[in-house]
């Protein structure tokens, strides 16, 4: 009677010491900088790496996804219903939704345009003292889309965008200092395309306001960075193509550009603005 568990001890035993020599793959960054990744047994990692932390009551909770397209960058946090506590507003697939603390998804919406790769841009856009969330998409080259929800998941607005994935989070930022919020993005379209490649500001209702688009000559490579750079009230624009980094006004002119030419490329990152000396520039 002693054999069987004995056995079924032998054989846990077998199972972790398994565990521990499976091989995983673990990423570091090395002394220039550069991410790299290396293969390493499950047990050279830390307990922390391995075990992971307890999950809050209600998590975690498991979302479908796409088989070629995947989520990136995370997900939005946002006081949507003025209750003192954020919700989590992840999009995946072409699906938003929005979740409470407790795990409970209180709303969901179907995405226009294709899967949202990247998250939500959230804000009181019109000023009226609720929130509103945006969220771009994109489905290859084929198409994209451009969603607009109240904090209550209404759409306010959806428009699919042909030839034009929309594969970055969109800024919402008030341009021209009238009180509502512009939604600045980058299109990345063909000569085909249903809106041109550079930087749009639309506004709540999907109309492009006055100075724009700015149009690239090559393809925008993610999300505008703004920033009052030179102290006069109004926010300037930074976007990088593939090859330049450009300066836009807040009325769609260019005021400078940095061409990389032969020697590297912008990669598909937002420019940083950073006051180096301290000096409030």
């Amino acid at each position: 009677m002693k054999k069987l568990p004995l056995l079924l001890l032998a054989l846990l035993a077998l199972s972790i010491t398994a565990q521990a020599q499976r091989n995983v793959t673990r990423a570091f960054m090395d002394e220039e900088g550069v991410i790299r990744t290396e293969n390493v047994l499950r047990a050279q990692l830390p307990p922390e790496a391995r075990d992971g932390l307890t999950p809050m009551p209600g998590f975690p909770l498991s979302f479908g996804s796409n088989t070629t397209y995947k989520p990136m960058r995370g997900v939005a946090l946002a006081d949507l219903n003025n209750d003192g506590a954020d919700e989590i507003i992840l999009c995946h697939n072409e699906e938003i939704n929005v979740i409470d603390g407790q795990g409970n998804v209180l709303w969901t919406q179907t995405l226009a345009g294709g899967m949202a790769q990247y998250p939500a841009a959230v804000g009181d856009i019109d000023g009226n003292g609720t929130l509103e969330i945006v969220v771009l998409t994109a489905y290859g080259n084929a198409r994209g889309g451009f969603n607009v929800f109240s904090n209550t998941g209404e759409v306010l607005f959806s428009t699919v965008t042909n030839n034009n994935p929309l594969i970055c989070a969109p800024v919402l930022a008030d341009l021209n200092n009238d009180g509502i919020s512009e939604i600045i993005f980058c299109g990345r379209g063909k000569a085909s395309a249903s809106i041109s490649a550079g930087i749009h500001a639309w506004n709540l209702q999907g109309e492009e306001i006055d100075g724009f688009p700015f149009e690239m000559p090559s393809t925008p490579a993610f999300t505008p960075t703004l920033a009052d750079i030179d102290g006069d009230g109004f926010l300037e624009m930074f976007v990088s193509t593939t090859s330049a980094l450009i300066c836009v006004s807040h009325t769609g002119e260019e005021m400078y550009r940095v061409e990389s030419g032969e020697a590297y490329k912008y990669s598909y990152q937002s420019p940083l603005v950073v006051d180096f000396y301290g000096d409030g520039n």
